[in-house]
């Protein structure tokens, strides 16, 4: 088969969705990845053809929370990252996927590859490496943990689900009017999903389709690989650290919320990963190794967009934890998860490809 694959998101997008393609073009498959410029170099790493989506998800994040962390705010920065983006996402994913057999989307970008799917009569699979799919088991991880009756979890996704749509409605719309296609009215739905979670972190829940599989975490087999010395000598001196990492984390105060979290793990030691909000005025160490050795070397505990992978924001989610509040005191130790294969994913894909095409696939009994 030849794929698109089309996100928009940070390093925890489009990393595993760069791991699967890999393993899809290793099942004989042909895959394009279209994701943010900056987040590509795995892609590049792996040999995944690949090509930039328009913005800079970086600049894009910093001024969604430079309004504040409200869901009116998020909400209000979604639509003006809508407005900015989506045209330009659109006629690139149309472009990339002519002559494709189904698209492969999530992220920032699943309404763009739901509508180009639409367009272009071929399946949609839905992608993700949070759960998207309605359940009674727990409310939507879009909304602050704790516990409310099963209806209300259910309906959490409907809510939020319908809040994003609302954002992006009026730009998809303007996007299709221009490829030649009609106003969408209301969301898609009935498309299979494929998530690169663990099952270990997230059993899925009885009550999902069997059209929505958990796969295991994307990700490459361990490799051989030595650390820089003055790694090795960190290591050595002492008892396994604490990895914090906060990967794409921004928009709250690095100077307060990182010394409480040393404080509060003294006397433990510390391997800090701070991302993209930066070192603090506090002794640690700088390291750009890569995540996946660290994880063998050293406890976790993971900030919401952190290294460790989405998958731990899944483990956080069932557990009723927030690894983002330091207030609530509580983390998430974070263990070598067991994935599939690539060639399970595979056939995943070839499942969830069957699925669509009984249901009619978009464009085809399109519900609008």
């Amino acid at each position: 088969m030849r794929l698109l694959a089309l996100t928009y998101g940070t390093e925890g997008d489009t990393r595993p969705l760069a791991m699967l393609c890999h393993g899809l073009i290793g099942a004989g498959h042909a895959v394009t990845l279209l994701a943010d410029g900056g987040t590509l170099g795995s892609a590049q790493a792996l040999d995944v053809p690949h090509a930039a989506l328009e913005g800079d998800i970086h600049d894009d994040v910093v001024a969604l929370v430079s309004r504040g962390n409200g869901v009116a705010a998020a909400s209000t920065g979604l639509g003006r990252m809508a407005l900015q983006h989506v045209s330009g996402w659109m006629r690139q994913a149309d472009a990339a996927a002519e002559g494709c057999d189904a698209i492969l989307t999530g992220g920032l970008a699943a309404f763009v590859g739901m509508s180009v799917g639409e367009r272009r009569r071929i399946p949609v699979i839905g992608s993700g490496m949070i759960p998207l799919t309605p359940t009674r088991a727990f409310r939507s991880p879009f909304l602050p943990p704790g516990r409310s009756p099963g209806w209300l979890n259910r309906a959490s996704y409907g809510w939020v689900n319908g809040l994003i749509w609302r954002q992006f409605r009026r730009p998809i719309n303007a996007a299709r009017q221009q490829l030649g296609q009609s106003p969408r009215r209301a969301l898609w739905s009935g498309l299979p999903m494929l998530y690169g979670i663990s099952p270990q972190l997230l059993p899925p829940p009885a009550d999902w389709p069997a059209d929505h599989i958990v796969c295991g975490q994307w990700r490459l087999p361990d490799a051989p690989w030595a650390p820089p010395a003055d790694l090795r000598a960190f290591l050595d001196a002492g008892p396994p650290p604490v990895y914090l990492g906060f990967g794409s984390m921004t928009g709250f105060d690095r100077e307060r919320v990182l010394p409480a979290l040393l404080q509060a793990l003294a006397p433990r030691r510390v391997l800090l990963f701070p991302g993209w909000v930066g070192l603090p005025a506090v002794p640690a160490l700088r390291t750009r190794h890569p995540p996946r050795w660290q994880r063998h070397h050293a406890f976790g505990l993971p900030g919401r967009h952190s290294l460790a992978g989405d998958a731990v924001r899944c483990g956080s989610v069932l557990l009723g934890r927030s690894p983002v509040s330091v207030g609530r005191g509580t983390g998430t130790v974070v263990t070598e998860a067991t994935g599939c294969s690539n060639a399970g994913s595979s056939h995943h894909l070839r499942r969830s490809r069957r699925s669509t095409r009984a249901r009619g696939g978009p464009g085809r009994g399109d519900e609008r």
